[in-house]
């Protein structure tokens, strides 16, 4: 079998919309590409914006950072890029993450902010479960580093704030809110699902909204290109080539 792109290497992958093989090189060439087309499309980002990536050493926003700096060198634009972590303070498991984070090295970059939880609301998620326990503690974390993003943000005089997310995430939170017949909530979800490249306002900031791209795609992105490399937040950059499937790319490997 050889990629169904170029006919000589291998594939290592298959899409899911086209049921096609790729291989590594011509998978996250065709990504790139089908993600610079989107943002100019909706114009999600435009010359002279600042954008403040939200990472947090997962492989869905360091292939959200790595792409946009990539897009940056690529086609000149003129994007400043900051990198934006929270810390929330949960030993053991943010430690590790927080070193790739600043392993993260692109000189398209324009810098890294790391905020944490006790400098902002004086406490951490360690106190917080030692406090309330197992029970919603990941309610309280969700809103917390929701706010850390906006003030993040703004400190560095972003107008774009991007994260991560993607279009698995949303059929999760929309089925969670079905399972707890929450209407109010689902018509929201459902009604922000509707439109590719809207935008919601961060006090004067506003937040490009994308959501086409499954988790397993940003996963083969992941792997195939070795990087360690937006309540509705806030997702940017992410075209799901299979628009509107749920299941992702396949690994052939």
């Amino acid at each position: 079998m050889k990629c169904a792109r170029c006919n000589e290497r291998p594939p290592t992958l298959r899409r899911c919309a086209s049921r096609l093989p790729y291989c590594r090189q011509c998978f996250i060439n065709e990504f790139e590409k089908e993600v610079y087309d989107l943002i100019e499309e909706h114009k999600l980002i435009v010359d002279g914006d600042v954008v403040c990536i939200g990472v947090s050493g997962g492989k869905d926003s360091s292939v959200l950072a790595h792409v946009l700096a990539t897009l940056k060198e690529r086609y000149h634009r003129k994007w400043t890029l900051y990198l934006l972590a929270a810390d929330e303070g949960i030993k053991g498991y943010r430690d590790d993450s927080l070193g790739v984070v600043m392993g993260m090295s692109n000189p398209n970059y324009d810098g890294l902010k790391i905020l944490n939880f006790k400098e902002r609301f004086g406490f951490d998620m360690d106190e917080v479960v030692s406090l309330i326990g197992q029970k919603n503690n990941c309610t309280v974390c969700g809103t917390f580093r929701r706010q850390i993003l906006e003030i993040g943000a703004r400190m560095l005089g972003a107008n774009k704030l991007c994260t991560g997310h993607n279009i698995d995430d949303n059929a999760e939170t929309v089925l969670l809110n079905i399972c707890r017949n929450d209407l109010f909530k689902l018509a929201r979800n459902l009604n922000s699902l509707d439109s590719v490249g809207s935008t919601a306002k961060m006090g004067d900031k506003s937040t490009a909204d994308l959501r086409e791209v499954t988790a397993s795609t940003t996963s083969g992105m992941h792997i195939n290109n070795e990087a360690t490399h937006i309540r509705n937040v806030i997702m940017l950059a992410y075209l799901l080539v299979s628009r509107g499937y749920l299941s992702g790319e396949t690994s052939l490997e």
